[in-house]
């Protein structure tokens, strides 16, 4: 089931049966597991995994998580020298 105002771009895999609420965003070469629920508003940026249902938010990364998350853990990452 998607929405309303969904966008999907290009190379996105949706598996089986999934519901898209109305307003999501899906940039290119998302990947989304069979039977997952994503909230109105939420948005998945280019190359996420989503293996989970997702509540309205932004997500990134190769397991989707809140892109805020995602950037602080980069940051500690490179921090660590």
């Amino acid at each position: 089931m998607i929405g309303k105002k969904v966008l999907i771009a290009s190379q996105t895999g949706i598996a089986g049966c999934c519901t898209i609420e109305d307003e999501v965003t899906i940039w290119g070469q998302v990947g989304m597991a069979s039977g997952l629920h994503i909230e109105k508003g939420t948005v998945l940026l280019a190359q996420a995994g989503v293996k989970r249902d997702l509540k309205k938010g932004t997500y990134f990364g190769p397991i989707a998580e809140e892109f805020r998350d995602y950037l602080r853990k980069e940051v500690k990452l490179k921090n660590l020298k």
